[in-house]
């Protein structure tokens, strides 16, 4: 554990000094998420220099957190260690042979479910369930308009079982992953859920079959979901515009944005809100609800006057936030009742 603890800290570290500090952003203290296309113009350099203060403050207060308190938990919650309390790395193949001993074939929700189960004994870096449960809520709020579903970095196939479930039955699901033993395991993930012949992989880098993916949809995407490489977010996101994948009204959600940190990302967004109406969500990292992280969710108005739709679909998402904000704050509130009634871990906190 000792171990593990130096390797994380010296993650961030690394990610830190390779990215700067505009990798990670905080929003307002007090509040779970900022709306920041309505910042007035004036202010940005202001926010900017403000925000990037935060956000060191924020990594070094995180990391230390992480290396001393956290992986102090494991020696307190017994043999079978939830991932929250430690850094268990496994690989995909050994999530496929838990799910493939576990899951009931055909059914969607025993397949997440048993993928919950082995993350939270052995960190994967999937959406996990916090998150997925908001990203689920998002998505359906958008109801019969999403027709195209475009995921970027499938992992093993989690986000996208999820949201198998809350898009219409006749929605177009595309993901690419470009690792490709991992994509091998996303695939058996999905024949194990019953969704190979809904859902389409695609193993290759984003960026080599951008430009075929609006025609494998049939059109722009009504949601791209962006989990991979986090440097990456930038560049894809202006890929996408570029090829096509956006339409106005359309949804763009990004993971983990704090931690581990999508480099630019969140500058970007401020230098393009005029065609993307955002606001960030704190959310606890997959699996490890004592990490602070962000989820960025947007949508797309278009480069010229924003179309109605866009709105519409501005005011469905937003109210999916407002309801993602209460449940934070209530497993804030269950996670601190917990740390209360257990004595060894008033200590650590």
């Amino acid at each position: 554990m000792f171990f593990s603890s130096l390797f994380l800290v010296a993650l961030w570290a690394w990610i830190f000094c390779a990215s700067g500090a505009h990798a990670f952003s905080v929003p307002r203290e007090g509040s779970a998420f900022i709306d920041r296309s309505r910042s007035p113009r004036g202010r940005t350099t202001r926010l900017k220099q403000h925000n990037r203060e935060s956000r060191r403050h924020k990594l070094k207060e995180t990391a230390r957190r992480t290396g001393a308190v956290s992986l102090s938990y494991a020696g307190l919650l017994g043999a079978r260690r939830p991932a929250e309390a430690q850094w268990q790395f496994r690989t995909p193949k050994d999530l496929l042979q838990f799910v493939q001993a576990n899951a009931e074939k055909g059914s969607v929700d025993s397949v997440v479910n048993a993928i919950d189960e082995f993350s939270r004994r052995n960190w994967m870096m999937n959406v996990g369930a916090q998150k997925g449960d908001i990203l689920d809520d998002v998505i359906r709020s958008l109801g019969t308009r999403v027709k195209r579903l475009l995921e970027v970095g499938t992992f093993c196939g989690y986000s996208i079982c999820r949201i198998s479930r809350v898009v219409p039955p006749d929605c177009r699901l595309v993901t690419v992953e470009k690792d490709k033993d991992t994509a091998a395991v996303a695939r058996e993930v999905l024949s194990i859920a019953g969704l190979s012949n809904r859902v389409e992989v695609i193993q290759a880098a984003f960026r080599d079959v951008a430009s075929e993916i609006p025609k494998k949809l049939g059109g722009p995407a009504d949601v791209l979901f962006m989990d991979h490489w986090k440097n990456d977010y930038v560049k894809d996101v202006g890929v996408s515009e570029d090829v096509g994948l956006f339409k106005e009204g359309s949804l763009l959600a990004a993971d983990n944005v704090l931690y581990p940190g999508a480099p630019g990302f969140i500058d970007w967004l401020d230098e393009n809100e005029a065609a993307f109406k955002w606001q960030l969500l704190d959310v606890p990292f997959e699996y490890r609800p004592d990490i602070p992280d962000q989820m960025a969710f947007a949508v797309y108005r278009g480069r010229g006057i924003p179309a109605k739709c866009a709105d519409e679909s501005w005011g469905a998402v937003s109210m999916a936030l407002d309801r993602g904000e209460q449940s934070i704050k209530q497993a804030r509130v269950e996670l601190e009742q917990r740390r209360e009634s257990t004595p060894e871990l008033q200590t650590l906190s």
